[in-house]
C-alpha cells in the first residue's frame, strides 16, 4: 500500500522522489518472498497481488519513472511465483468475497505481465462468481451457484448465505456475515471490471444491474434504514468500508445512473483499497 501510495503522488505531483521511493519498496520486496504461508496465504496473496500490480504499472508506464528493466522483470518473477498460483487456485465453494478479490489480483498481475491467459481465467472466474454472489430476483427463488458448487439443498444454501433464505434483489452472498465482506466484494467486482474496461471487455454491462442493486440496498442500510425483519432478522454490521467509489464512478460518472445513498468518500481499508475518491470520483472518461 505504501508503494501504491508513492506511486499516486509521483502521478499527481510529479515528482520523482515519490517514484524513487516506491521502486525502492518495489525492488526492496521483489528480492525476498518466493510464496505465500500460513492459514491466510491466499488472501495475503490476494490483497498484496492486487495492489503491486497497480503499484507498478504506474511507475513502470509514467513517464519519469526510470525502473530499470532488471527490476521490473525481478518484480515480474515475484508475482508469477509468489503470487499468481495462489490467486489462480479456485474452489466453486470459497466464500465470495475471498474468490472475487483473488480474481482481482489475478486480473492486475496478468496485465502487469501480459498474461492472455490469465487474464481470460480472471474473466471467466468473475462472470461465474459475480452471478453468484449478488441476487437479482429475475435469477428464481433461489441464488445461483458456481459452476461445480456442492451448494445444492435449501439448508446449504442457508447456511453458505449466513442464515438468509430470503432472496431478493441486491442481497449479497455474506449480506448476514458482515457489510464489511459485501463492501470488500463490491471493490473487487469493481476493480475487475474497471480494469477489463481499460483493456476493451464490458463488464460492467453484464452485472450493471447486480452492481446498482447491490450498492443501493446496503448504503441505504449502512446510513441507518432499519433492516426489515427478512434481511438478516432484521440485524445487519453496518460497515462498508471505502470500497463503493469504483463502482459507483461507472455507474453514475459514465451510465448516468443515480445511487445517492453510496455516495461517501472513500480513504483506505489497509487492505487493497485505497484513495478512490482521489482516483475515481467525478472521471466518467477515467
Amino acid at each position: 500500500m505504501a508503494a501504491y501510495t508513492q506511486a499516486l503522488l509521483f502521478s499527481v505531483t510529479g515528482r520523482r522522489q515519490h517514484a524513487e521511493k516506491a521502486r525502492q519498496i518495489m525492488d526492496a520486496w521483489s528480492g525476498t518472498p518466493r510464496r505465500h504461508t500460513g492459514a491466510n496465504a491466499v488472501v495475503q496473496a490476494d490483497w498484496t497481488g492486487s495492489v503491486w500490480a497497480r503499484a507498478g504499472e504506474i511507475v513502470r508506464h509514467t513517464r519519469g519513472g526510470r525502473w530499470p528493466a532488471a527490476r521490473v522483470q525481478r518484480f515480474e518473477g515475484m508475482l508469477r511465483t509468489a503470487h499468481l498460483p495462489e490467486v489462480a487456485a479456485t474452489d466453486p465453494d470459497f466464500t465470495g468475497s475471498w474468490d472475487l478479490v483473488a480474481t482481482d489480483a489475478v486480473i492486475a498481475i496478468a496485465v502487469f505481465l501480459d498474461d492472455h491467459r490469465a487474464f481470460g481465467h480472471a474473466l471467466e472466474r468473475f462472470r461465474e462468481r459475480v452471478p453468484a454472489y449478488f441476487h437479482l430476483e429475475q435469477d428464481g427463488p433461489a441464488p445461483l451457484t458456481v459452476p461445480g458448487s456442492g451448494v445444492a439443498t435449501p439448508r446449504r444454501m442457508t447456511a453458505y448465505w449466513p442464515g438468509q433464505a430470503t432472496y431478493r434483489d441486491g442481497v449479497a452472498q455474506e449480506t448476514c456475515r458482515s457489510f464489511r465482506h459485501v463492501g470488500v466484494s463490491l471493490a473487487a467486482t469493481a476493480h475487475i471490471a474497471e480494469t477489463a474496461w481499460h483493456q476493451g471487455v464490458d463488464l460492467y454491462g453484464e452485472v450493471k444491474d447486480r452492481l446498482t442493486a447491490a450498492l443501493a440496498l446496503h448504503a441505504r442500510h449502512e446510513l441507518g434504514a432499519r433492516a426489515p425483519a427478512w434481511l438478516c432478522g432484521g440485524r445487519v454490521e453496518r460497515n462498508l468500508g471505502p470500497h463503493l467509489e469504483v463502482a459507483l464512478n461507472h455507474l453514475e460518472g459514465r451510465l448516468g445512473a443515480s445511487v445517492p445513498a453510496a455516495r461517501k468518500p472513500a480513504g483506505t481499508d489497509g487492505l487493497f483499497t485505497a484513495w478512490e475518491t482521489l482516483t475515481h470520483a467525478g472521471r466518467p472518461g477515467g
